[in-house]
């Protein structure tokens, strides 16, 4: 397969992974969770109903990581208490998820955040959030109004890029460390950059993904204002490809990839647990929050480009329960021929929306499905839009098959596509 034909150019492979989610506080409990076609969500939390937008749009579900709290977060990282409350609740998550993928790749203890054995100027960050921090505003206008001091904790919590600078400190990696937010598409826009640096030779690790906590009143109310949220029952709340869909359900998570030169896995004798095969990244320049399509399809292209003609392929879709779920299903039409494509599906019916975490989550999905061949359904699909009809959308129940790559899509507000493909290490 001609993955990569330059010469020189550097095959990036993942070689340690980690996840939280609705579903489970490690990748392992939440894939098998969503390959069971079990999800995640919740009603919303009583402290939200008071407020009228809940009354007004109609929000019913939210999904939120069970079981996770400061214990949680101590125990898997060895970080301590007084650390903790500088962290706002995406920097919590992204932490433990970075742990488990650190362990996994070798790179750190388990239960440690620490590097341990590796030149730490030869390992990157690039992890992403979209709007993380955006709830402790809210705190300091409070307590500016009311004449209080804005205590130095609070004031760190409300600093989005927190998600990677506390990662840094924590970990001890001094290679480049970026914070991306590129809306619903951050998590590849993370990944994507990662390739590029470890591509381009400038690192040889880069821990990427994605990490979002903002099931909060001014998120809640920020995306109910766009009526985006889904107003179903909980049990039938957020249904991709579905003719009656309603919007999305809001919901919290992180997904974290460590990317490494093939060269350098080698040498240090890790596990490898897929490779990149190839990415596209594409603006719209249309409309604010409706994908066009145009753009979407070139980031599909683009990412395909550099494989195998003959590869057959799954695609975790973007589609978020709204009505872009159908335009993605033309992009696919349009991108992949039937012959090739073997089964879609949209994680986001079992984990909800994780907005910032979303690309990132399901990228891991993807390359689980790679390694067990369990492709996760999409549940709750009882009435498939027409476009469907005639494509292989995994409805309900989990589809085994072999397939060659992974396509995982990521579409965010705005008209920015960003595209990752992965395979097996050939």
């Amino acid at each position: 397969m001609k993955y990569y034909e330059a010469l020189d150019e550097q095959r990036v492979v993942v070689t340690g992974m980690g996840c939280v989610s609705p579903l489970g506080l490690n990748l392992d409990t939440s894939f098998r969770e969503i390959v069971a076609g079990n999800h995640g969500l919740i009603p919303v939390p009583e402290e939200f109903r008071d407020y009228s937008f809940v009354a007004d749009y109609g929000v019913s579900a939210v999904g939120k990581v069970p079981g996770f709290d400061d214990e949680v977060l101590i125990e898997k990282t060895g970080i301590t208490r007084k650390e903790s409350r500088f962290f706002h609740g995406s920097a919590k998550l992204a932490l433990v998820a970075i742990s488990e993928a650190m362990y996994q790749a070798g790179l750190a203890q388990e239960g440690s955040l620490k590097i341990d054995g590796i030149d730490p100027t030869s390992i990157g960050l690039s992890v992403g959030s979209g709007v993380a921090g955006g709830d402790t505003l809210g705190e300091v206008k409070a307590k500016v109004e009311s004449g209080g001091r804005i205590p130095p904790t609070m004031s760190m919590k409300g600093f989005p890029e927190r998600v990677v600078t506390i990662a840094s400190m924590m970990t001890g990696i001094k290679g480049a460390a970026h914070y991306t937010s590129a809306a619903c598409a951050t998590g590849n826009d993370a990944i994507i950059d990662g390739i590029r640096k470890v591509k381009l030779g400038e690192l040889d690790i880069v821990i990427v993904g994605g990490s979002e906590a903002q099931v909060t009143m001014e998120a809640l109310g920020m995306f109910a204002g766009l009526t985006a949220l889904d107003n179903s029952p909980v049990e039938s709340a957020s249904r991709p490809f579905n003719d009656t869909e309603k919007g999305f359900v809001m919901s919290e998570g992180a997904g974290i990839l460590v990317l490494e030169s093939l060269k350098s896995a080698i040498k240090r004798g890790a596990m490898i647990y897929g490779e990149v095969a190839g990415y596209g990244d594409t603006a719209d320049a249309s409309d604010p929050t409706m994908l066009s399509g145009e753009g979407s399809e070139r980031a599909v292209r683009q990412a395909l480009s550099t494989v195998d003609d003959a590869s057959t392929i799954y695609v975790n879709a973007h589609a978020t329960g709204t009505e872009g779920d159908k335009k993605e299903l033309e992009v696919i039409r349009n991108t992949i021929s039937l012959e090739r494509l073997m089964a879609i599906s949209s994680t986001k019916s079992a984990t909800g929306h994780m907005i910032g975490a979303a690309g990132a989550v399901e990228a891991l999905v993807c390359l689980k499905a790679l390694i067990t061949g369990e492709v996760p359904p999409t549940t709750k699909l009882d009435s498939i839009v027409e476009i469907g009809r005639n494509l292989p959308v995994v409805a309900n129940e989990l589809k085994r098959v072999t397939f060659d790559v992974a396509v995982n899509n990521s579409f965010g507000f705005g008209g920015l596509n960003k595209v990752v493909a992965f395979a097996r290490l050939l």
